[in-house]
């Protein structure tokens, strides 16, 4: 850590964040940012409902719990994200936000959530064009028996 002056004024160490609520999931997180393909995001999501058992079976408190787990879909929905506009040049990161709702957007989401977004677009994106990019780029949580990421 360093003061605004620059001068080091103290060191963060990994197991500092061990204590922290959202520190159990920083090592899931960390795989999550690093999936190379919406596969390995797949199957590293797959991990979040372990990783809610554990923080239960260590008798974290409920609201750390739905913290982290809104933490650890936001990890996703980022990089699933990211995924596809690496799939889609015609879409440009710089001209969208991405918008969390409801429950995750309140750090409340339970092992059942579904994951409610929205989008903004900049002025300058041409409606038709966007219309044309968004049809071909999709991502959708599906709720059927795999609880799976789909992304193409």
């Amino acid at each position: 850590m360093l003061n605004p002056s620059g001068e080091v004024r103290g060191v963060v160490l990994p197991s500092d964040f061990i204590a922290a609520p959202a520190g159990p999931s920083m090592s899931l997180r960390g795989l999550i940012d690093h999936a190379r393909t919406v596969e390995d995001l797949q199957h590293q999501a797959g991990r979040m409902p372990h990783l809610v058992t554990d923080l239960v079976r260590r008798e974290q408190p409920s609201f750390d719990v739905t913290t982290v787990l809104s933490l650890v879909h936001d990890a996703v929905v980022r990089r699933a994200l990211e995924l596809v506009l690496n799939r889609h040049q015609e879409l440009d990161g710089a001209e969208l936000a991405w918008l969390s709702l409801r429950s995750n957007a309140r750090r409340e989401a339970v092992r059942g959530s579904d994951i409610d977004s929205a989008a903004s677009f900049a002025d300058s994106v041409d409606p038709g064009r966007l219309r044309s990019a968004c049809r071909r780029a999709t991502i959708f949580w599906s709720h059927g028996g795999s609880r799976r990421w789909t992304a193409r």
